[in-house]
Parts: C-alpha cells; structure tokens; sequence
C-alpha cells in the first residue's frame, strides 16, 4: 500500500514525518480531488497485475484548523463547494480537521465572521449531500489516521 499525498498539500512534513517514521510508502501526485488517496502498486500474486490507484473509492482532505475551513466555505471562487462536489462521485470521502474541534465551530472558537450556526449548519448540510465522514485530530496523531482510512479502504476493496 502507497499512500498518495497531493503536490498542492501544504504543511503536511508531520503527516509524511509519521509515515516514513512507521515505514509506510507514500508518493506525491497531483490529485484531482482531496490531498490523500490510495495506491496498490502491482503485486501480480495478489490479482493486481498493474498499478491500481483507488482516487475513485477514496479522497482525504485536510485542513489545519476550523479557521481554515470557514475561510473556504466563505471564498467568492467557491473552490471548497467544486471540491465537496466531485466528492459525491467518490465511494469513501474524508475530511480531517487538525487542532480544533466540533465544539469550536459550535461556540464560534475561530477567526471568520462566519456565524456560528450558519457554519454548523453548512457543514452537516454538505456532510449529508457529499456524504463525507469528519474527523477532529490533532497533528500528531493525523498520520496514523490517514494510513488507518487508507488501510481500512483497502482491506474493505480486497477483503470484500
């Protein structure tokens, strides 16, 4: 298993630190949706005569902060929306949010003018529409989620 992390991810040197300090492979690539997916690297004694990359059952998306999210969900280029969007075409959508918690975007713990409830609202509005699990982590322990998310794809995709 070969954990994809996207070119365009930023910050992430304590999720790659985790994995290269636990042994898990992982290659950069540009992603069309999401900053983490799955590849199978060819293992012909296991069905897979070739590459398989799993970008259609799996995307991650990572944020550092309930701040970051807001600023998102609050954009005129409405990039967020289009991300959440193409989400609804992949099997198991992910969205990690580091250093903050549901109950910071409940009492209205960060930097946006986003309303509280407004921004609570939204983001259980597009959970249900994208069908997106959320998480609340901190740093440390984000890349041992990522490779859990992915390693449990993919014992569900091959164990299936």
């Amino acid at each position: 298993m070969t954990i994809l992390v996207d070119t365009r991810e930023k910050r992430n040197e304590h999720i790659t630190k985790w994995l290269d300090d636990n042994g898990v492979q992982w290659q950069s690539k540009a992603l069309k949706t999401g900053d983490y997916s799955l590849l199978l690297k060819a293992c012909p004694e296991h069905g897979f005569p070739k590459d398989t990359y799993f970008t259609d059952e799996l995307t991650i998306e990572r944020k550092n902060s309930v701040d970051e999210l807001a600023g998102n969900l609050t954009e005129t280029s409405g990039r967020i929306l289009k991300e959440f969007s193409r989400m609804q075409n992949i099997d198991r959508c992910y969205i990690i949010i580091e250093n903050d918690s549901i109950d910071d975007v409940i009492n209205g713990n960060y930097r946006s003018e986003y309303n509280a409830d407004s921004y609570l609202r939204t983001l259980l509005t597009l959970q249900k529409r994208c069908g997106f699990y959320l998480y609340f982590t901190n740093p440390e322990s984000t890349g041992k989620l990522i490779y859990e998310i992915c390693k449990n794809v993919l014992d569900s995709k091959i164990l299936k």
